[in-house]
């Protein structure tokens, strides 16, 4: 990096021949003075934007170190007592905290499963393929449920449209749950065709538990 005494003296040396503009002296002078003042807004630049990325880097910590702290509370409160209920609205999107669980599965020597890492279960090498299936399932709803909402007020505005376009043909107005039953009759059919996957089955037992929070009063 050259240093703002080296630029000075530089542009001092420079000017002592920028008067000449019509020889080549003048000439080079004239663009070393350009280059000089380039050079001067560009450390300008960098400083400015160094300025900004150590804030940037302080807020980030102050945000991860508060995050953190909150986990270790809400890890001490499950360990103290029962699971605290759950507070949110039933189609109301659940927060992903995508920062607190990288930190986790950076230090935990079992990395923990896809999905929220405050509350997905640790791994567990003697799961059934049942218990494998349902964590699946798990990570699967977590990750559809704030791009989608709930299935509630998804299949709501599903069934709403269908209700609307087919409401000559319906004898009474399809529910959530209805819809919840038809998306579970597609999957099986699915299953039942040419090709089986693995992911038909994973969205059977997803639209199996929407079923279960549609019905819920």
């Amino acid at each position: 990096m050259l240093s703002d005494d080296y630029l000075r003296e530089a542009e001092y040396r420079a000017r002592r021949f920028s008067g000449a503009y019509f020889g080549t002296s003048g000439s080079l002078a004239a663009d070393v003075i350009r280059l000089l003042n380039l050079i001067r807004h560009q450390k300008q630049e960098l400083a400015r934007m160094t300025t900004t990325l150590e804030q940037a880097n302080q807020e980030l910590r102050a945000a991860v170190e508060a995050r953190l702290a909150q986990g270790c509370a809400a890890d001490a409160a499950c360990c103290e007592g029962p699971e605290p209920e759950e507070t949110l609205e039933p189609d109301a999107p659940i927060p992903v905290d995508w920062i607190l669980r990288g930190e986790r599965e950076l230090h935990d020597e079992e990395p923990r499963l896809t999905g929220d890492g405050i509350l997905a279960a640790q791994a567990d090498d003697d799961a059934s393929p049942a218990e494998g299936l349902l964590h699946e399932t798990i990570a699967a709803v977590r990750d559809r449920r704030p791009k989608y909402g709930g299935p509630k007020a998804h299949f709501g505005r599903t069934v709403g449209m269908i209700n609307a376009a087919f409401a000559d043909v319906l004898k009474r107005p399809l529910t959530p749950s209805d819809w919840a039953l038809i998306m579970t009759l597609d999957k099986v059919s699915r299953f039942l065709g040419p090709t089986k996957t693995h992911d038909q089955i994973v969205d059977l037992a997803g639209y199996a538990a929407c079923l279960a929070e549609c019905e819920q009063a």
